[in-house]
């Protein structure tokens, strides 16, 4: 689905294609819609639009129609995937799109980066950067790892930290 399309370019998309900050609406009138109508429909967890019988995420056509260029990876700043006003997308790679990744639903202690080590009876702070592991160290308590791991996130992971 988000293969680039050469074809696509911002003229193209914005002759076809009205974008009022937030949503896409047709300028268009063809089979199946009809001019002034939202383009698209939520399909995976992100709003995604049929053009040129390709199925194409909302976020990279608003991201080239403003831009004028298509990066590989465009990430949410906010997290959210439905979330297309154009101040929430910029170009990333894909350890940065990483980086801003929501806390994991089965984490243990509900903070970002720490972990209970059973062995220890503390908590493990650790945060990732090229695949590979920082340990920060053991502390008596959450609050204390979290202001380690938050402040490492930050020096590593810079614009794109994500604490929660």
């Amino acid at each position: 689905m988000d293969k680039t399309d050469f074809t696509l370019t911002k003229d193209l998309l914005n002759e076809v294609f009205e974008y009022n900050g937030e949503i896409l609406y047709w300028k268009i009138s063809t089979r199946g819609h009809r001019v002034g109508q939202e383009a698209g429909s939520v399909t995976s967890g992100y709003y995604c639009v049929k053009f040129n019988n390709k199925l194409y995420k909302a976020h990279r056509l608003i991201y080239l129609m403003i831009h004028g260029v298509l990066p590989d990876i465009i990430d949410h700043i906010d997290g959210n995937p439905l979330n297309n006003k154009v101040k929430n997308l910029r170009a990333a790679t894909k350890a940065e799109n990483g980086f801003n990744r929501k806390i994991n639903k089965n984490s243990s202690t509900g903070v970002k980066g720490i972990s209970w080590d059973g062995q220890s009876k503390k908590y493990k702070a650790r945060c990732w950067v090229n695949k590979k592991v920082h340990t920060l160290g053991l502390f008596n308590t959450i609050e204390e790892a979290s202001i380690v791991v938050k402040s490492a996130r930050e020096r590593l992971h810079g614009e794109f930290a994500r604490h929660s």
